[in-house]
């Protein structure tokens, strides 16, 4: 989420403008009906005002986390900030682009690169990305069949006590 600025003069008026995401926040306008210094001194400080308006709409936003950017709208920016905590080995990143790449939202279908993530989430402890990990291997969605790294993804995600993982682990070893 950004908010822009804007300072545009018009029919002999000054006018300051910022918007926010899809909506324009407020406007101030400046009629040039004072005198000349007293006008200066007028649109120095709408000026000041207006740029210290702008931040406080813009800096709460700054250090949003990508899922609050996502629930924003802005899906473009959400993506792009979990592809560089994913880079750092972020769990809960890689797990996020995962189901992303899984389900084709917002970015071209992959079973191979959903993998890749989950595998990255589940190497980083994500007793969920190990289970989706077993699933893709016992089911061969992106993957390889191979029971045998199923039946390792589901036990490592059992081992963190989830009752659905510890259900599909019992189902694989009765196969």
């Amino acid at each position: 989420m950004s908010a822009h600025a804007f300072v545009m003069v018009y029919r002999r008026s000054l006018c300051f403008t910022c918007i926010g995401p899809g909506r324009e926040i407020f406007r101030l306008e400046l009629y040039p009906w004072l005198p000349g210094e007293e006008l200066e001194i007028r649109i120095r400080f709408l000026a000041f005002s207006f740029v210290l308006a702008c931040l406080t709409v813009a800096l709460p936003t700054a250090g949003a986390s990508p899922l609050e950017t996502w629930r924003s709208g802005d899906r473009v920016m959400a993506i792009a900030d979990w592809r560089r905590l994913a880079a750092q080995g972020d769990a809960d990143a890689n797990l996020f682009l995962a189901y992303l790449y899984r389900r084709g939202i917002e970015l071209e279908r992959d079973d191979t690169r959903a993998a890749d993530h989950f595998r990255a989430a589940a190497l980083a402890g994500s007793p969920e990305a190990q289970y989706q990990l077993g699933l893709m291997y016992e089911l061969g969605i992106g993957l390889v069949v191979d029971t045998g790294e199923a039946s390792r993804w589901y036990g490592l995600s059992s081992g963190q006590v989830c009752p659905d993982e510890l259900d599909a682990g019992a189902v694989l070893r009765y196969r």
